[in-house]
């Protein structure tokens, strides 16, 4: 965990809505730049290439191509889902701009049998880091997306009411 602080914040009435489909891609990556201390604070792995994502570098406005989508567009696309929903913050996670381009279009439940065999034992550190708990994991292997939206939702409104020390409810 990194040395720094995180800012004194207000309880928000509700929890964090993290799957709002109305979202445009601008204001996901404005979202994404307001998480900053909490991205820092976890250190995310790529989950292909096993290293640690330098946030400070990723979260830079220039550089949204280190922006994947869990379930990516395209793939949501073909399957009949909005690009609204899509963009969704919880189905955004940190990578390298080599593997965004190898995972590309391809269905979780494809992609993630290379993310198993790249992490081997410490696939659960490397999902962990990226805010991606067992539940969500096994909602992407069988490609059910608005399972893994609300899972991964509640599970980072979970970690960023811990982080600011209050009572989830």
């Amino acid at each position: 965990m990194s040395g720094k602080m995180l800012p004194t914040l207000r309880k928000p009435r509700r929890y964090l809505d993290l799957a709002p489909y109305s979202w445009s891609r601008s204001k996901v990556v404005k979202s994404l730049s307001d998480v900053r201390h909490l991205l820092a604070h976890l250190t995310p792995i790529d989950l292909l290439a096993g290293t640690k994502i330098d946030t400070a570098r990723s979260l830079a406005w220039t550089n949204a191509k280190e922006y994947h989508h869990f379930f990516p567009r395209d793939y949501l696309k073909n399957k009949g889902v909005s690009g609204a929903k899509a963009n969704c913050l919880a189905n955004i996670i940190l990578l390298t701009s080599s593997s965004n381009k190898t995972i590309s279009n391809r269905a979780p439940s494809d992609y993630l049998k290379d993310v198993q065999k790249a992490a081997g034992g410490d696939i659960g550190e490397w999902l962990e880091s990226n805010l991606i708990s067992e539940e969500a994991y096994n909602a992407a292997l069988e490609d059910e997306f608005e399972t893994f939206i609300e899972v991964r939702s509640k599970d980072i409104n979970a970690r960023v009411c811990e982080m600011a020390g209050w009572d989830e409810n």
